[in-house]
């Protein structure tokens, strides 16, 4: 009885005996620009992988808030490959709403120190099958100068006088 519930024991947890879990972690949170519907924002993250063999990353999924309120979730199918023994940084694409970016401005924030949370999901492939890697982060980040609202609203005063000149 004893033998058996070792082998049924040895069987459930094959995977994390025979493969280290890589460590996922979130680098930085940053503006990347603006389009007409809203900020795209990149999500920087290291990824260390220390297995011998190269693990690839599917699918992931995530759920961003900034300053406690509920910005941009999703999933992407992206396909990622982290080599053996080594470690990535890779930068994922994240799109804010205006709406939703003007209910953080409500708020009055602190411009270098905006907080954000982030949990997400990353889906790896391996030698041994698949599983799932949470991630769970708390920070802040900072709006680039250029970005500013003060910043903005200077720009679009120096328009406006150079044109009345």
């Amino acid at each position: 009885m004893k033998r058996l519930l070792l082998l049924v024991c040895s069987f459930l947890t094959g995977c994390t005996m025979f493969m280290a879990q890589p460590e996922v972690m979130v680098k930085d949170v940053s503006l990347a620009g603006l389009d007409r519907d809203g900020v795209e924002m990149d999500l920087g993250l290291t990824v260390t992988n220390p297995n011998s063999s190269s693990i690839r990353l599917s699918r992931y999924s995530y759920n961003l808030l900034i300053s406690e309120l509920p910005m941009t979730r999703g999933e992407q199918h992206e396909s990622f490959e982290f080599k053996g023994n080594t470690t990535t940084d890779i930068r994922l694409p994240l799109h804010i709403r205006y709406n939703d970016l003007l209910e953080i401005l409500k708020r009055i924030p602190d411009p270098d120190h905006i907080p954000y949370q982030l949990t997400a999901d990353f889906d790896l492939n391996t030698q041994l099958g698949t599983f799932t890697v949470p991630v769970a982060k708390r920070g802040n980040f900072a709006i680039p100068q250029n970005y500013r609202p003060g910043q903005i609203l200077k720009k679009l005063n120096d328009f406006f006088n150079q044109d009345a000149q």
